[in-house]
């Protein structure tokens, strides 16, 4: 296995990855799993992504001073990076949006 050989960004599919990624993650630490949705909106070579969970796993999403989400940002950015993309990840509460 070659580890120098340099692989062309368009192989590589962000949205996949990442869908992968936070979907395995997740469903293993949230209490409702099956709550779990994410929504992707592309624009050039920016991804955002919306996490969207019950309130009772916002917390766990987050974690104590938000470390959670920031170990989760720090792989979606090493995911980005081999896509050439930027990734914004934000996580939601349907209830308690108007």
């Amino acid at each position: 296995m070659n580890l120098h050989h340099k692989r062309n960004p368009g192989d590589f599919d962000v949205e996949q990855a990442a869908r992968t990624f936070l979907s395995t993650t997740l469903k293993l630490i949230l209490t409702h799993p099956e709550e779990l949705q994410l929504k992707f909106l592309r624009a050039q070579r920016t991804l955002m992504i919306e996490v969207i969970v019950n309130d009772e796993d916002i917390g766990i999403v987050l974690g104590a001073k938000g470390r959670n989400i920031k170990a989760i940002q720090t792989i979606l950015n090493c995911l980005g990076a081999k896509g050439e993309s930027q990734i914004i990840c934000t996580v939601f509460n349907p209830k308690n949006q108007s």
